[in-house]
């Protein structure tokens, strides 16, 4: 039951750190320029984080480590490392908040299932001094599934979206990816559902590595690269938009010929559409690399590269874009 309201915080090594609460209310808050953590919310539930200006953290600006139950809705959250990161955390809201210039925007990672992700406008979250130009909008990472990507706006990222390494069963749908060198960039993972987005003017407008997602139910996605007709004039183009990417077989058979505007299905029914479709088999995993050396066995795997680094995208240019304001699709 304890409320922080109306407060600054400026030049902590930790703004607030909870462990093992419940009920904390922070909100109307600026938490700013604090050395590791804006707020550092572990093994708590019943959460509300709302109305804050958490800005220049030099790590997280928000972790909620091991939580449930929480509602982190109308923060502005900018120039962290990480803005918004959800580990090991389900059942959560995370709602119209604002993520820009960090290096991820929201991280959600660690087996974290079960969130609504909505609403939440990711701007422009680059970090030149990682890796120049790369920075991600959303990220979906380490088996994390059954979460709700919708309604979100990601411009001005080096990939807009992405969900990788394990993760299954989450659903994208009704999100705009504009200006971002990938729109949305799917890396070993499968069963995910990605329909009725408008992926626009992205370098790369969606792409897919080594994974098998589903990417259209009885409607599909817009690409504003696809060049196929729409004989019949149903809305719905005739050829099927083929995933570009390594290893990739997929393909949207139901894609859009126009942008899709603001109807939203309801929560049920996208939990209804992902256990209609999502229907491939589980991966088989490659044994794990075992060796004798003078007597004694190593077993060892693949690092992976951290931050990922990705050859195949040109450097992005909008100057020319005729996108020009979120309010345009």
């Amino acid at each position: 039951g304890i409320t922080l309201q109306d407060s600054t915080l400026n030049g902590c090594d930790t703004g607030l750190f909870l462990h093992g609460g419940r009920g904390l209310n922070v909100s109307g808050c600026s938490i700013v320029n604090c050395k590791k953590y804006g707020l550092d919310i572990e093994q708590s539930r019943d959460i509300a984080v709302k109305n804050n200006s958490i800005i220049r953290n030099s790590n997280i600006g928000i972790l909620l480590r091991e939580g449930k139950r929480a509602e982190m809705d109308d923060n502005l959250i900018s120039e962290c490392t990480f803005g918004l990161s959800l580990w090991n955390a389900s059942f959560n809201q995370v709602r119209r908040n604002q993520l820009d210039h960090n290096y991820y925007g929201i991280l959600v990672t660690n087996w974290s299932c079960y969130n609504n992700i909505t609403d939440n406008l990711l701007i422009d979250n680059s970090r030149g001094e990682i890796i120049d130009g790369f920075g991600i909008g959303l990220s979906l990472q380490e088996n994390s599934c059954h979460n709700m990507v919708i309604g979100n706006v990601a411009r001005g990222n080096y990939n807009g979206l992405e969900i990788s390494k394990g993760c299954q069963f989450n659903a994208v749908y009704a999100n705009n990816a504009a200006e971002n060198k990938h729109g949305i960039r799917m890396n070993e993972n499968r069963n995910n559902l990605i329909f009725g987005n408008n992926f626009q003017f992205n370098n790369i407008n969606a792409y897919e590595n080594q994974s098998c997602n589903i990417w259209n139910t009885t409607l599909g996605n817009y690409y504003s690269d696809y060049q196929g007709e729409d004989e019949n004039k149903d809305g719905i183009g005739d050829v099927p938009y083929s995933l570009p990417g390594p290893e990739s077989s997929s393909s949207d058979r139901m894609p859009s010929i126009r942008p899709f505007d603001e109807g939203r299905l309801e929560r049920a029914d996208i939990g209804e559409l992902v256990k209609k479709y999502a229907l491939f088999e589980p991966k088989e995993e490659a044994g794990t690399a075992a060796r004798l050396v003078e007597g004694v066995m190593v077993i060892s795997h693949p690092l992976p590269s951290s931050p990922p680094q990705w050859k195949d995208s040109e450097p992005l240019d909008v100057s020319s874009s005729p996108f020009q304001e979120v309010n345009d699709f």
